[in-house]
């Protein structure tokens, strides 16, 4: 019997098992019909309706152990494409935060360490580090000779 043989009678079936509310009481209601409405359990002896009873049930559970292992098979498939997928793209993050780690370490190597007292005084802070300008405030010039700190000394004098 095909798959879509199978499916025809589903309709009916679904109606009466839910009316019958359960496997055994769908089952006694099969069986039921067989006995009242065919000459299933007269016609034959009790050993032959036992043994075509449990051939159509071995018949079934064979076939449900057949799809489950089929099932199980294609989940495990899918599960083990799904990891493989997950470590590429964190293999790929990894990748790139190491190379974003490289690029900011070549750029802060090709920053300059060093601040240059400008020719009028005062700090050229342009090309320093950032984080260097923003963490230490630039100290006050130095006096370049006597003459700027006497002139000092002669006001505070006055």
């Amino acid at each position: 019997m095909s798959y879509l043989e199978d499916e025809r009678f589903d309709q009916m079936l679904l109606a009466v098992a839910q009316q019958t509310q359960g496997i055994e009481p769908l089952l006694d209601t099969v069986f039921s019909f067989l006995r009242r409405k065919t000459d299933f359990f007269t016609g034959a002896s009790e050993e032959v309706v036992t043994e075509t009873v449990m051939k159509i049930v071995r018949k079934h559970a064979e076939l449900a152990d057949r799809t489950n292992s089929e099932k199980k098979k294609t989940r495990d498939a899918e599960e083990k494409r799904a990891k493989k997928a997950r470590a590429a793209v964190a293999e790929k993050a990894k990748k790139k935060e190491a190379e974003e780690k490289a690029a900011r370490k070549a750029a802060k190597a090709a920053e300059p360490d060093v601040v240059e007292v400008a020719a009028d005084g005062g700090f050229d802070l342009d090309d320093a580090p950032a984080e260097d300008a923003a963490a230490t405030p630039p100290a006050p010039p130095a006096a370049a000779d006597g003459a700027a700190a006497d002139a000092g000394a002669d006001g505070a004098a006055e």
